[in-house]
């Protein structure tokens, strides 16, 4: 018994070597590539360094002549994004929970599957949305701190402020009605968005197969945020190279890239 153990475990090691071997061979490769065009890439932007500095100093002088009429352009579009969300939302909104009414009638779990779907794609929309005014709030800030003079921006950081809070608890409302429209459609689902523990009582009221795509989809985001967070980093040094930038925007990804990996792997041993 003991002697087939040991073929056994020889056997293992064999495949496990075998098996590294093969891919060593095409890591190998890739990393020589990468290396070579990232050499490539921080030589070309080295000696792009000044054309990119008289880019920026282009874009200073822009801004500076233009920062006001941009703030309003923006300040536009924050507005806009609220206004348009609300129409499509009440409207999608209320024409999923008629149908619904009247397919739970029906019973039939087909084309309800397919109203909770369009619900799921509303939330979505209204996810990037908030992020967008997140977003355009941060670009208007900037503006302000940088390319107005001191009397100018009182007033413009109140009213931006004001469109911004708005948009965010427009859009919260927005979702709020979007998950009370789905949790009308399966009275299982249990959690408010406004409660700080939501996504924890959400979980709780998901059945097996639920909980298994939002585990794939969550680790699909912590695979797409890793490849996210190297680009972003050799993109950064690049730029460091070229025209300075400074490491806080280097210091910034390897906090999030080391945030994520910990919590992940702490979980994964958990």
């Amino acid at each position: 018994m003991k002697n087939d153990n040991v073929s056994v475990n020889g056997r293992q090691e064999e495949v496990i070597k075998k098996d590294n071997k093969k891919a060593k061979k095409s890591f190998t490769v890739i990393m020589f590539i990468c290396l070579i065009v990232g050499a490539i890439l921080g030589f070309l932007t080295t000696l792009a360094g000044r054309e990119l500095l008289i880019i920026t100093k282009v874009f200073q002088e822009f801004m500076e002549n233009n920062a006001g009429v941009l703030s309003i352009i923006l300040g536009g579009i924050m507005i806009g994004i609220t206004v348009a969300a609300s129409i499509w939302c009440v409207w999608e909104i209320g024409r999923n929970k008629k149908k619904a009414v009247e397919l739970i009638e029906k019973d039939d779990d087909i084309e309800l599957e397919k109203i909770e779907k369009r619900l799921s794609y509303g939330l979505w929309i209204t996810n990037g949305l908030m992020i967008l005014q997140f977003l355009f709030f941060s670009v208007m800030i900037f503006v302000f701190m940088n390319f107005l003079a001191i009397y100018e921006i009182v007033g413009l950081l109140v009213g931006t402020a004001i469109i911004f809070l708005v948009g965010i608890l427009v859009l919260m409302l927005l979702q709020q009605k979007q998950i009370d429209c789905i949790r009308f459609l399966n009275p299982e689902k249990k959690g408010s968005i406004y409660d700080m523990n939501f996504h924890k009582k959400w979980e709780e009221s998901c059945d097996e197969a639920e909980l298994f795509v939002i585990y794939r989809a969550a680790y699909k985001a912590y695979r797409a945020a890793n490849i996210l967070y190297i680009i972003l980093w050799a993109f950064f040094m690049l730029m460091g190279m070229a025209v300075g930038i400074g490491f806080l925007p280097i210091l910034t990804i390897i906090i999030l890239w080391a945030t994520s990996t910990m919590v992940y792997s702490y979980h994964c041993m958990k």
